[in-house]
């Protein structure tokens, strides 16, 4: 084989050992975007399939900010990984750190793969009934649960006597909803005149 046929052959692995490198690079950026708009999909139809509440964070990171609101399902997975449906990405959370799941009372909150998390005044745990407007530390990630159809004697104080500190943030208030007014009845004196029978006297 002559040089030049060589240094031919040479220049040409070259150039399509390039291009393989730069279709590789291509096929996964776009697979991310995919993933990133599918992600957006489920986020966007989520209040229409069972969103049940929302983790607002009372920390922030670098790729989320403090007061940012993730939405729950009946049934999630919590953790820094794509596939989580709760994705909080953030070194010190796992890719699937807590599994959880809507009971009676709150949310089961359960460790995956030994993983756990922790409660003020309680230290770390593995399984937790996380109930409406409390307070829990994923990783090193300060979460606060919020859910929409919590009833009052499941935990009646939760939003009454939650006292944030500085810089945090507050659950919304909740709203008694109105006493129902009692309708006027016919026997009332203002409409004595408008309910008299006005049908002529038969002779």
């Amino acid at each position: 084989m002559s040089s030049a046929t060589y240094e031919l052959i040479a220049l040409a692995a070259r150039y399509w050992f390039a291009g393989v490198a730069l279709l590789i690079v291509i096929r996964a950026w776009r697979c991310t975007v995919q993933d990133n708009r599918r992600a957006k999909v489920l986020r966007d139809w989520t209040p229409e399939t069972g969103c049940v509440g929302e983790l607002i964070a009372l920390t922030g990171g670098k790729k989320f900010k403090k007061g940012e609101r993730f939405p729950v399902l009946r049934e999630s997975v919590l953790g820094s990984g794509r596939n989580a449906d709760i994705r909080i990405p953030h070194p010190s959370i796992q890719k699937a750190h807590i599994h959880m799941e809507l009971r009676e009372g709150g949310m089961l909150a359960r460790g995956m793969q030994n993983a756990e998390f922790s409660l003020p005044g309680q230290g770390n745990v593995r399984k937790m009934l996380l109930r409406d407007g409390m307070e829990f530390t994923v990783g090193t990630v300060r979460l606060m649960l919020v859910l929409y159809d919590a009833q009052a004697q499941d935990n009646p104080d939760s939003f009454e006597e939650f006292e944030p500190r500085p810089g945090e943030v507050s659950p919304p208030q909740r709203r008694e909803a109105p006493e129902p007014q009692p309708q006027p009845q016919p026997q009332d004196p203002e409409f004595e005149d408008f309910w008299e029978d006005d049908t002529p006297n038969q002779p």
